[in-house]
């Protein structure tokens, strides 16, 4: 039997506004301290893990799109708290933002990680489009953030390192959701499009060049400081769930630009 992909699109619509937003709303959502618990239990109950950073952009995005997409849940106080607590508690005094914090809102691990700086970014791309009356601020932070990037860890070849001096192995992943808040960013009314659509660009072409292995087809996660596979088994690392994530990203952007390429490579690694 065929699959009708409009109905199971409508079906996971109604799955996402009338069960996991509801959920996460409610319970991932700490009304106390602020901010998105990291885990609710198989009873649907919030616990006391740890908070990676990352979470909390990523929710906030989460519900800032439920916003736009016309959710009748209360995404505003959740959207808005959520970049609160992230900012209180993990952001740093260079402007740069920490790891991971206790339950109680402390943090235990200040390090630097690309990841966690790429969705800070998004999640300042779709605060944006939600609340324009606070988009000003958000394109002044998401320039400011972008530029202390390529001040601290632009790599000389193309895209970044994770430090200064740079950790190896040098990572695909981080890539992936810096080019993801960059498609967001250049769409946004008042957002700095050209910067933004060059680094979407720049890190397009380092995927096809030398992430997407040009015989297998497939997506490698580690490399060396030249941006060569990384040597021994870590250079040989695919993740699959990665392939259709860098797919849908490399669609959207080949769609953009015009680039056949990239639809090439983009449908071999789905």
């Amino acid at each position: 039997m065929g699959m009708d992909i409009h109905l199971q699109a409508g079906e996971l619509a109604g799955w996402l506004n009338d069960a996991a937003l509801p959920l996460w709303r409610q319970k991932g959502f700490d009304g106390e301290g602020g901010g998105f618990v990291e885990t609710i239990d198989m009873k649907g109950e919030p616990t006391r893990d740890d908070r990676r950073s990352r979470v909390q952009p990523r929710q906030v995005y989460c519900f800032a799109a439920a916003g736009r997409r016309g959710w009748d849940g209360d995404w505003r106080t959740a959207t808005e708290g959520g970049l609160l607590y992230f900012d209180r508690v993990y952001g740093q005094p260079g402007g740069f933002y920490g790891a991971l914090a206790n339950a109680d809102g402390k943090l235990i691990d200040a390090s630097f990680d690309l990841y966690n700086q790429a969705f800070a970014l998004l999640a300042f791309a779709h605060l944006a489009e939600v609340l324009p009356e606070r988009g000003a601020e958000m394109v002044g932070r998401s320039d400011k953030l972008r530029r202390q990037l390529e001040a601290r860890c632009k790599h000389p070849l193309a895209g970044f390192e994770e430090d200064d001096p740079p950790r190896l192995p040098l990572g695909s992943n981080p890539h992936m959701h810096l080019f993801e808040a960059c498609l967001a960013s250049e769409e946004v009314e008042g957002f700095d499009r050209v910067a933004w659509a060059n680094l979407a660009d720049e890190i397009a072409h380092l995927a096809m060049d030398r992430f997407i292995d040009a015989e297998s087809g497939a997506l490698r996660e580690f490399f060396d400081h030249d941006w060569a596979p990384f040597p021994g088994e870590k250079g040989r690392i695919v993740e699959p769930g990665h392939l259709f994530e860098w797919a849908w990203l490399l669609l959207r952007w080949a769609e953009r630009r015009g680039n056949a390429q990239a639809i090439v490579k983009a449908r071999r690694l789905f």
